[in-house]
């Protein structure tokens, strides 16, 4: 009996820490959302202006611009992790924000390499363009499982408009339309509330 009652207390404790710490559990690594999405936010908006004929930059500035952002954004993610190192997540929502973004960006490192193989193989720079409306899909699904457990009416609105943004994607594929629509969701989807995340964790460390 003593068995069942100190089973029961853990489960009830379990479900009071989610309960409680969901509420105000900060969403972590609001830095590198917000570098990633402006790095390939400008990044993308160069291309575009190259495919629009508004530039004609030299082939290595090209280059430049399409190997940069990803150099910079990995350093930044390598020190980011490293102080989340440091920071142990406390709480189960936290732990389970922390699970969830953390499976999408590991998605989205494995997909790239997946689509990238493919598109080289294949010679098909159309198989590349594949890859964004996954990595939208599975945005939008991370930023669902942090709605579901905070009920944060704006942490809806970016799982919808991750959603629909790879659905718009799907739309304007071989189109400028879908470069602005890249653009437009890494500013708005991305960058936004990785500044919203930033400020709500720099307000909990010094509380």
């Amino acid at each position: 009996m003593d068995i069942k009652a100190r089973a029961a207390q853990e489960d009830l404790a379990f479900l009071r820490d989610l309960v409680e710490s969901s509420k105000d559990a900060p969403i972590p690594g609001g830095g590198i959302f917000l570098a990633g999405g402006l790095l390939y936010a400008g990044q993308t908006s160069f291309h575009f202006c190259q495919a629009m004929g508004w530039l004609a930059p030299p082939v290595a500035l090209s280059l430049f611009v399409s190997i940069a952002p990803t150099v910079v954004f990995m350093i930044i993610l390598i020190r980011s992790l490293q102080d989340q190192r440091k920071n142990t997540a406390s709480g189960v929502a936290r732990r389970a924000l922390d699970a969830g973004f953390s499976a999408a960006g590991m998605c989205n490192t494995v997909l790239a390499l997946a689509f990238g193989w493919v598109a080289i193989q294949q010679k098909d720079f159309y198989i590349w363009l594949l890859y964004p409306m996954v990595v939208f899909a599975l945005q939008g699904a991370a930023w669902q499982i942090a709605f579901q457990l905070q009920r944060r009416r704006w942490m809806g609105v970016i799982s919808v408009g991750w959603f629909a943004s790879a659905i718009g994607l799907g739309l304007t594929l071989k189109t400028l339309g879908y470069g602005l629509i890249v653009v437009l969701s890494l500013l708005l989807l991305m960058a936004l509330p990785g500044a919203l995340m930033l400020r709500a964790e720099k307000r909990t460390s010094t509380v």
